[in-house]
């Protein structure tokens, strides 16, 4: 069974794509891009609704930082909940997006069976992405190195010819960083994908 709708919250076009029977979770970030990367075989025992928030809001231009503040985030999870109709949901954030499901589970404590929080940092202080980059350092291989550095080294001629893109750019050349198989292209995970840069 899938779903696909949006709800409009102050201009943005939050869109959601529900998929799958079983306890309802909620993954939040980009609607696209999470209901691709997650495992097919969750939708077996999960009611998964991907939604977006407002960073990859299309095609909605905002330039306003305030309108990207994590408490605004945060109630756009629950007014797409109330729309769905759900009850009590596992709420589900990956990297960045962890931090907007822990908070949603902080505001909203009575709306949330439980937390799933995937690859965060304790927190996104100097001190964390120091040690992320020594554990790094210390404990890849040099061919996983090597790929990142290439890749590093043409991120800056990438964004100036691309700029409404740099944050899909930078997500693709950190894959040695982020994926299991460093020669592994997300780009198809990335099609038709629309990010709003003032979120950035």
């Amino acid at each position: 069974m899938s779903l696909r709708g949006h709800v409009y919250s102050s201009g943005f076009k939050l869109q959601y794509l529900q998929q799958g029977t079983g306890t309802p979770a909620i993954v939040v970030g980009s609607s696209l891009y999470y209901s691709r990367t997650f495992s097919h075989n969750l939708r077996n025992s999960l009611k998964l609704v991907f939604v977006d928030h407002r960073g990859f809001s299309p095609p909605y231009d905002c330039q306003d930082t305030s309108g990207f503040q994590l408490d605004l985030l945060v109630d756009d999870i629950e007014l797409i909940r109330k729309e769905l109709g759900l009850d009590r949901v596992i709420i589900i954030g990956h990297s960045g997006h962890a931090f907007m499901a822990l908070e949603y589970a902080k505001k909203y404590p009575a709306n949330v069976s439980h937390l799933v929080m995937i690859c965060a940092a304790p927190n996104f202080s100097h001190e964390g992405h120091i040690a992320a980059e020594r554990y790094l350092n210390d404990s890849v291989c040099p061919e996983r190195k090597a790929a990142l550095a290439k890749n590093l080294a043409r991120l800056p001629q990438e964004i100036a010819a691309a700029p409404e893109k740099a944050f899909i750019t930078y997500c693709l050349l950190m894959g040695p960083k982020s994926w299991f198989d460093y020669n592994y292209d997300a780009t198809k995970l990335w099609e038709g994908i629309e990010v709003n840069n003032a979120s950035c």
